[in-house]
């Protein structure tokens, strides 16, 4: 873990005194209700620019459409800690990403018996591939962590359930 997270840190660092840009702007900078975590409104209202108002009267380029409640919450988290200092964000985002790449790690050592060095080698590869650059260095690119986040979690814990016979001792 910590060759991954001083790599991380190593390769993804420049990212981090970058500014809010594209969907960071609707989603943090002029969203009225970043502050506000009641999860009633967040998992089971409308989103405000859908209640009650003429269509004529909306300004859709200022508006986030999509339905993702824990995309949400954990924006509004974020901003209870962070406010409007995207450092904060983006250093979550490079977090989010090596823990990631240790998961991909743990993946591996499950998969191949315990082969340290090729799961280190998969994980380093994850982890610095150009294609993750993209969701690391934008701050809305934290849906794609999260989403690999609990993927891999799942996925280690079905692969440990399996392991174990504990869901089905047939296997």
């Amino acid at each position: 873990f910590c060759i991954l997270f001083i790599l991380g840190f190593v390769v993804y660092s420049n990212v981090i005194f970058y500014p809010f840009v594209h969907d960071e702007l609707v989603f943090i900078l002029q969203n009225p209700f970043i502050g506000d975590l009641n999860i009633k409104n967040i998992f089971f209202n409308l989103p405000d620019w859908q209640a009650g108002l003429p269509v004529a009267s909306k300004d859709f380029s200022l508006v986030n459409t999509y339905y993702r409640p824990f995309l949400e919450l954990f924006n509004r988290l974020l901003f209870k800690v962070f406010h409007f200092n995207p450092q904060g964000y983006h250093v979550v985002n490079i977090l989010l990403h090596v823990f990631n790449s240790f998961l991909v790690f743990q993946v591996a050592r499950l998969l191949n018996g315990k082969r340290r060095m090729f799961s280190l080698v998969l994980a380093v590869i994850f982890l610095i591939h150009p294609i993750q650059s993209e969701a690391v260095a934008c701050v809305s690119g934290i849906s794609n962590l999260l989403f690999t986040f609990f993927g891999l979690l799942s996925f280690i814990f079905y692969l440990n359930s399996r392991k174990d016979n504990f869901f089905c001792p047939y296997m």
